[in-house]
């Protein structure tokens, strides 16, 4: 009779944290993709790249915000659903029935094998893969644009540490630099 009682508690728990968890990935993760999405906007918009481009860079940096922001979400989904139980007073009666602390752990624990797992198989196999897309395509866009990396007003070092650049203007539409200053440090 107390098996059924088990997994009835069992599932009461682990549907307790799914809400949260699913809301704070998707906040954590849209919160740093807004973040990544204001730094490089301009960087790629004002080169002339074609949207699908520009829309492909930002999609290849999700696999990295995610393995960064699913941890955060299970953090907050775990303090959040113990505070709701504590707070409307189910883990006492649930103690007060005789659930040890420890029962209810066991659902948790398995949750967090599971997303453990599902973080391993991310970042073993789709993070590596969608990463070396993205850096291949950062540097075809580099080769075909090498402005891009280029701004105006600002010494942009070209090779580190022996060789700078200055332009006062860059014309986006020709790439052509005006009024140019160049930097060498070389021995």
């Amino acid at each position: 009779m107390a098996r059924p009682t088990v997994r009835i508690l069992s599932r009461y728990i682990l549907q307790q944290h799914l809400p949260p968890l699913g809301f704070a990935l998707a906040a954590l993760t849209c919160a740093m993709l807004v973040n990544q999405v204001a730094k490089q906007f301009g960087n790629l918009v004002g080169k002339g790249l074609p949207w699908g481009v520009i829309f492909e860079v930002f999609v290849l940096t999700i696999p990295f915000i995610v393995a960064m922001t699913l941890p955060m979400a299970v953090l907050v989904a775990v303090l959040y659903a113990f505070s709701h139980l504590a707070a409307d007073n189910e883990v006492t009666a649930m103690k007060a029935s005789g659930v040890s602390v420890g029962r209810l752990l066991v659902p948790v624990l398995a949750g967090a094998t599971l997303v453990g797992a599902v973080c391993l198989a991310w970042n073993d196999q789709l993070l590596p893969r969608s990463n070396h897309r993205l850096r291949t395509l950062l540097v075809d866009i580099q080769r075909k644009k090498p402005t891009f990396q280029l701004r105006e007003q600002v010494i942009n070092e070209v090779v580190a540490g022996q060789f700078f650049l200055r332009a006062a203007r860059i014309d986006p539409a020709t790439n052509k630099l005006k009024d140019v200053t160049i930097y060498d440090l070389e021995d």
